[in-house]
């Protein structure tokens, strides 16, 4: 049932049972009953005075035998209307007991004219006689009395019975109108629900109207060409852009099945492509045109298109027709077909470019290795012949030339180290890279063990983090922590109680960096930039060094894909960080250098 029509039967309802309410409150069915039967006892009271004239009328005549009877048959009707007087006043108390005193008062009254009428037979000069009449007379007057005493509470009653009456009037009057009301007031609630209803109606047909007009101008201003198709393959709907590619206008197409409009072909092998719709029909899912199809307009035309179509459902996801999208992309598919070519040809060109870096690294890797054959075999002979004459003749040679004996075998030394450097250097380009887990921690304490043995005269405190692991070439990552540490080590070569502190901390962007720093001699931030580049030293011959180890750190790092810095202060200390692109847990590029203060 409605809302509406369930209110009000709840409205009516309540309006009954307040009705039923006032009438049990305020009694009026029994006032109603006992007025009634107040009808009723005025009614027989009435009927009381008839035979008791008659009786008195026959007392008072002529003594017959048949008066006598005739007074005995109308006393005989008095009693038997008493006794249903009485059967009636028993509905109110007061009148029941004084419809009782009448029945007594009658009975004396009746036994006093029958006495009277029988003695009268007998005896009509009898001084008793008169006596009696005047009794009889008397009884007959306060039955009257007593009769007319009954007719209080009766015409009470009546007049009790009449005033519910009118109450019962009054509140079903009250009840009419309240039903009557509450149909008026819920006809104008239908009728303003049916003008709200109407005007809802209006406004979304106004809405649906528009809505229609904003999709057709939607669908007309979509750059791409669309056709909409039912459920049968049928075009409903046809957008500008369509009938331009497809050379027909909306008017034309409507209704026609969408092949008669949309013929397309494979471009190489020229044979027909299924139509998109009936595959949509079919799967009952979204489909795409493969590459290299063409559109035939009606003129003959040919446009390379890509498209795709999609189902169009229902509430219940059945299928209700089909939505075509495709557009021209003959100048893309020559673009294509071009950079096809183009990229055939560089690809031809990198090999042939591959084929001479590796022959290049070849010539490289030979050339490398004759250098150092044919560097080192001089240095040996240097080296040799100065030793020998350190050994033989350093007593001959007076201070100058001892010095000069010195140099010599300090310089062959370097040259060698230098060699050695450079050919490291060289090799971390060439060196094909090897990927696995590297423990930074276990290799951290090998390298500082490593250094302390071979300088036990040292006292240098280092803590290595625990579980530093990276993602790199052991190889190639060991040289980078052998250079870093080995730098860390020598330049707090002057530092009392020296320090080296290995660890790795997460930035921002989610890049990992693994940092070597020391209390050592530092250096100038503002020549930060030259540590890197090869034979660059900032500091002078009071710390050795080739200044090739930083660049090889960088080119190793860079042979990772990462990214080393550096900052330190002069006398401060300095600090190496260095990060691999295994170690970052997100593609972020990193969130800058951090603050390396201490």
């Amino acid at each position: 049932m409605e809302p509406r029509k369930l209110h009000a039967l709840f409205a009516a309802l309540g309006g009954l049972i307040l009705f039923l309410l006032l009438l049990f409150l305020l009694e009026i069915p029994q006032r109603i009953s006992i007025g009634n039967q107040a009808q009723l006892a005025i009614q027989q009271l009435d009927r009381m005075r008839p035979p008791m004239i008659r009786v008195e009328s026959l007392a008072t005549g002529p003594a017959t035998v048949q008066r006598l009877q005739a007074m005995q048959e109308a006393a005989g009707e008095l009693e038997q209307r008493i006794r249903r007087y009485l059967e009636i006043a028993r509905y109110n108390p007061e009148l029941e007991r004084r419809v009782r005193k009448f029945q007594q008062v009658s009975r004396a009254w009746l036994d006093d004219e029958r006495a009277m009428l029988a003695r009268r037979l007998q005896d009509t000069n009898s001084p008793e006689l008169l006596e009696q009449h005047h009794r009889a007379v008397s009884s007959f007057l306060d039955a009257l009395r007593v009769l007319a005493e009954g007719e209080a509470p009766i015409h009470a009653d009546i007049d009790e019975g009449r005033r519910a009456s009118y109450q019962l009037q009054a509140l079903s009057v009250l009840f009419l109108l309240y039903l009557l009301g509450l149909f008026i007031f819920y006809q104008w609630h239908a009728r303003r629900a049916l003008r709200r209803a109407y005007e809802d109606l209006r406004a979304s047909r106004k809405a649906l109207a528009e809505r229609e007009a904003f999709l057709s101008r939607t669908l007309d201003s979509i750059g791409d060409a669309v056709i909409v198709c039912d459920a049968e393959g049928r075009i409903t709907r046809i957008n500008p852009v369509a009938e331009a590619l497809t050379g027909w206008s909306q008017s034309e197409v409507a209704g026609r099945p969408l092949a008669e409009v949309f013929s397309i072909v494979h471009a190489r092998t020229r044979k027909a492509v299924e139509n998109p719709v009936a595959r949509v029909l079919r799967e009952g899912k979204a489909v795409g045109l493969a590459n290299h199809t063409v559109l035939i307009d009606r003129q003959g035309n040919e446009h390379h298109i890509a498209d795709s179509a999609a189902p169009i459902r229902d509430a219940e996801g059945q299928v209700q027709g089909v939505i075509l999208v495709f557009r021209d992309v003959t100048d893309e598919y020559r673009l294509q077909e071009t950079l096809r070519r183009y990229s055939d040809e560089l690809e031809r060109s990198v090999a042939e470019r591959t084929a001479e870096l590796t022959h290049l690294n070849e010539e490289l890797e030979s050339f490398s290795y004759a250098v150092s054959h044919d560097l080192r075999a001089p240095l040996r002979s240097i080296s040799g012949f100065a030793r020998i004459l350190q050994e033989d003749n350093r007593e001959q040679l007076d201070e100058e030339g001892r010095d000069a004996l010195d140099r010599i075998t300090r310089a062959a030394g370097y040259m060698s180290e230098l060699i050695d450097a450079l050919l490291v250097l060289s090799r971390v380009g060439r060196r094909e890279l090897r990927h696995q887990p590297v423990d930074i921690s276990t290799m951290a304490e090998e390298i500082l063990a490593g250094l302390a043995a071979a300088s036990p005269e040292r006292s240098v405190a280092w803590q290595v983090a625990e579980n530093l692991q990276a993602e790199g070439d052991p190889e190639l990552l060991r040289v980078l922590l052998d250079n870093l540490l080995g730098n860390a080590w020598k330049y707090t070569g002057r530092t009392e109680q020296a320090r080296i502190e290995v660890d790795a901390f997460e930035d921002e962007a989610g890049w990992r960096w693994f940092r070597i720093c020391d209390n050592g001699c530092g250096f100038d931030p503002a020549r930060a930039e030259r540590l890197f580049r090869p034979f660059q030293r900032l500091h002078g011959d009071e710390y050795e060094g080739t200044g090739v180890g930083l660049a090889t750190v960088l080119r190793i790092v860079r042979r990772h894909g990462g990214e080393i810095r550096a900052e330190g202060r002069p006398g401060a200390g300095a600090c190496f960080l260095f990060t691999l692109p295994e170690g970052r847990t997100d593609r972020a590029e990193p969130a800058g250098a951090p603050d390396l203060s201490r």
